[in-house]
């Protein structure tokens, strides 16, 4: 499975979701922190999307690095805001793919 597309969308004119499609058709949503949305979604269209495309979306650490890495020069809460909605999304479309709740994969329940 490789990602096939990453796609920013704004919602109500304040909200960023990301969106990352994969080649096998799964889809995973991730949201960003609520700042400057315009600012943010052309931070993941123009920005970490290419950096993205083609990768194994299940190594999920390795990717982040490698946004927070690549983008080393834009560093701050835009970069952050931007690789924090990407990753919610990374997370989400590994539970999918695996059929799991993303609260298994991150160490199970803790409280009932």
């Amino acid at each position: 499975m490789k990602i096939s597309a990453v796609e920013p969308l704004i919602v109500g004119g304040k909200f960023v979701l990301v969106r990352v499609h994969t080649d096998e058709g799964l889809v995973g949503i991730g949201e960003c922190s609520p700042m400057n949305a315009p600012v943010i979604a052309s931070t993941v269209d123009h920005t970490l999307a290419g950096l993205l495309t083609g990768e194994d979306p299940m190594a999920i650490e390795r990717l982040v690095e490698k946004l927070a890495i690549a983008t080393y020069k834009l560093e701050g809460r835009t970069q952050a805001t931007a690789i924090s909605g990407v990753e919610l999304a990374l997370w989400d479309l590994k539970g999918k793919a695996l059929g799991v709740p993303v609260y298994e994969l991150l160490g199970g329940m803790h409280r009932d």
